[in-house]
């Protein structure tokens, strides 16, 4: 008989999470839930979801599920199941309870009475009950309490898939195994040279995506050192079922290989170095990762086999729990407010170490700060929403590309240069029009009205200054102000008036000169009243 299985994951990981589950179990029918997926299968299926799976915590085994109003519905509930099928009186038990929109006042008494239920069951089956076991139950059981409806889970992976078994030597803020794997999987990187190709951890700490990216290109299977809740209870411990999980172990050790990618790990403590290595032995992928010390701001990039493209996953420090070290760290432990340019300044090393390699990086960056590409310069192609623990992140995407190859945005210096280059050789072409439609402009002045055939010399020596401009765009009809301000401008004989006192140097062009009192103060009138008006800009 098929079992409903649940098997939660991080937020934002469901996705990920079906596609893994479908890639290990193709026919199964696989169904996304709000902080997991839901399917059916059989002990075989619990088997491989529990040897395969990276991206889920754990393989939980539904067993009863109803409406309740109170701590005796859930009595009643956890009564309505065979016990005797799960464990026998010599063996012990956990209830977890987590809760959602629960009316119950204490969800420590909700686990106390399924404990009852399951303790009292036996008892009255066997005479015996068996023992609490908080740190390694032999049936670990899970309640999930909503606001009108409960389900009881039996838990058959135990402690959390997370733990692999490999990981002794910790850093200060280790990152879990699951959301290393759900970064490489939201990178699509699948340890090939086709699908994510060279991978670089500059801040691998204990080394947990390196180690998780090494097994994942040498076809090592998660859980494969380490031991389940499942081999210990009744449905998975009879003859067939124990032989049927050394066959999986074993059928999962033949897909054993060599990585056919780079993988490199470095980290500005020695110390963490060392501890990488270590965990990387225990792992059985050593051989797989070159480890090297150094900070990340001075590290030079790997080098890559030509033509496979290279990817950057990391997990910088938060300043959360543990704080930035090597060139950029803060001044003292205790100025804790020092802002730090970290990010700016490895931005930067990205961009003179990092766009060498003709295939080019691409990085993945995981941070709680919403503003991080604006602190390291840079435009992300994708931010995915991620959660570490209780820390809300985004996982950002960065392209390095070589600097031949790259289409580099114009900054806003050579913006700047280009658009007064601009700007200049449209005033030489004004200026020139100008010239041209002089004495057009100059005609329809002095016949003091506006021809319908004058209109369009009118506007394309209207065109040639930079102020009447946006009028002659527009289409819009200009004010005497500014056709007086269009003859100042280009007529040489009017700035000559006001400048040799009222005279012309061309009485030909019509000009007075028998007053050059009144012209020159008729002159500076109207240059001063031009001035004004194309500063102003009354068009």
């Amino acid at each position: 008989m098929p079992l409903p299985l649940f098997l939660p994951c991080a937020a934002g990981v469901e996705d990920w999470l079906a596609e893994e589950v479908a890639r290990v179990l193709p026919a199964a029918q696989v169904h996304k839930r709000r902080g997991g997926v839901a399917l059916e299968g059989d002990p075989r299926e619990v088997m491989l979801l529990n040897l395969e799976s990276r991206l889920a915590q754990r393989v939980l085994i539904e067993v009863a599920e109803g409406p309740y109003h109170d701590e005796h519905d859930l009595y009643a509930l956890a009564q309505s199941v065979d016990w005797q099928q799960w464990l026998t009186p010599r063996q012990t038990l956990r209830v977890d309870t987590t809760a959602q929109k629960s009316p119950l006042k204490s969800l420590n008494f909700a686990a106390l009475r399924i404990k009852d239920a399951v303790c009292d069951q036996l008892r009255d089956a066997t005479g015996e009950r068996p023992s609490v076991d908080t740190r390694r139950p032999d049936l670990p059981i899970a309640l999930h309490v909503g606001p009108e409806r409960a389900l009881i889970y039996v838990d058959s992976s135990g402690e959390p898939l997370f733990k692999r078994g490999w990981r002794e030597d910790k850093g200060d803020a280790p990152l879990k195994e699951t959301l290393a794997a759900a970064m490489l999987a939201a990178a699509g990187w699948r340890g090939t040279p086709e699908a994510g190709g060279a991978l670089h951890d500059p801040c691998c700490g204990s080394g947990t995506i390196a180690i998780e990216a090494a097994q994942i290109a040498c076809g090592i299977a998660p859980g494969l050192q380490r031991r389940f809740a499942f081999e210990r209870q009744l449905p998975f411990n009879g003859p067939d079922e124990r032989a049927l999980w050394q066959q999986l172990k074993a059928e999962a050790k033949a897909r054993i290989h060599a990585s056919a990618v780079p993988i490199h790990a470095s980290d500005v403590s020695f110390r963490m170095v060392d501890f990488a290595r270590r965990n990387a032995e225990r792992a059985g992928v050593v051989d797989a990762i070159e480890f090297h010390g150094g900070d990340a701001l001075e590290r030079p990039a790997p080098v890559l086999p030509e033509g496979m493209r290279g990817c950057i996953v990391l997990n910088p420090p938060y300043g959360e729990r543990i704080e930035v070290g090597g060139k950029a760290a803060r001044p003292s432990a205790q100025d804790r407010d020092t802002p730090t340019d970290f990010f700016a300044r490895l931005a930067s090393h990205w961009k003179q170490a990092y766009t060498r390699h003709a295939a080019g990086w691409t990085a993945w960056v995981l941070s709680p700060d919403m503003k991080l590409p604006s602190a390291m310069r840079l435009k992300e192609s994708r931010r995915i929403p991620m959660w570490n623990g209780p820390i809300e992140c985004r996982l950002y995407r960065f392209d390095w590309w070589p600097a031949r190859h790259a289409r580099r945005r114009p900054t806003r210096a050579r913006r700047s240069a280009r658009h007064l280059d601009r700007h200049r050789r449209a005033a030489g072409h004004h200026r020139a029009t100008g010239v041209r439609h002089q004495l057009e402009l100059q005609r329809v002045l002095a016949g003091r009205r506006l021809e319908p055939a004058s209109v369009t010399p009118l506007v394309k020596a209207m065109r040639s200054v930079a102020p009447l401009r946006a009028c002659a765009t527009r289409r819009k009809w200009p004010t005497p102000a500014s056709v007086i301000a269009v003859w100042l401008t280009f007529s040489p004989e009017a700035w000559n008036c006001t400048r040799n006192g009222g005279v012309s140097s061309s009485p030909s062009r019509g000009a007075s000169s028998s007053t050059p009192g009144l012209a020159s103060d008729l002159g500076s009138t109207l240059s001063f009243f031009a001035v004004t008006v194309m500063v102003i800009g009354l068009l």
